[in-house]
């Protein structure tokens, strides 16, 4: 069985599924879990309140934004790793209360994770990570 989440770092919501996900596939050795960007704050927006998250350049400064390149970025070393880092970026938010906009804490993040740090920071500046997520959020909205 394959289930896809979708999925907001800064969401409280996700972060209990990811906590919970765990468990459930400990008992449920078939279920796969795949994870997925939603950005929550474009279901909230109002019309005429500009352009979606991944068409603004200057949401690569926001939390939201810098979260879901990192994500992206990590996501693009595939695997166990990536997951992890997902893992540990909803943690950063949700338990620690760390700001992902200082400098060094996404890289932290990246090492506890066991990604390749150097790629992760050269991924993570790719002006094409956010439009990734957006078609990610407009497939959950069409599904």
């Amino acid at each position: 069985m394959h289930l896809i989440v979708y999925f907001d770092y800064t969401c409280p919501y996700s972060y209990h599924a990811a906590v919970w996900l765990p468990r459930v596939t400990a008992v449920q050795h078939d279920l796969t879990i795949e994870w997925r960007p939603f950005v929550v704050k474009e279901v909230n927006r109002t019309e005429g309140e500009g352009a979606p998250l991944w068409e603004q350049e200057a949401a690569v400064h926001t939390r939201t934004g810098l979260a879901f390149l990192a994500g992206q970025a990590a996501a693009r070393q595939g695997g166990d790793a990536a997951d992890r880092f997902r893992f540990l970026l909803q943690a950063a938010f949700h338990t620690q209360h760390l700001d992902i906009r200082e400098p060094g804490v996404l890289e932290d993040l990246a090492r506890e994770a066991r990604l390749d740090v150097a790629r992760f920071e050269g991924d993570r500046r790719d002006t094409r990570l956010l439009p990734e997520v957006g078609r990610s959020h407009r497939d959950a909205v069409a599904s």
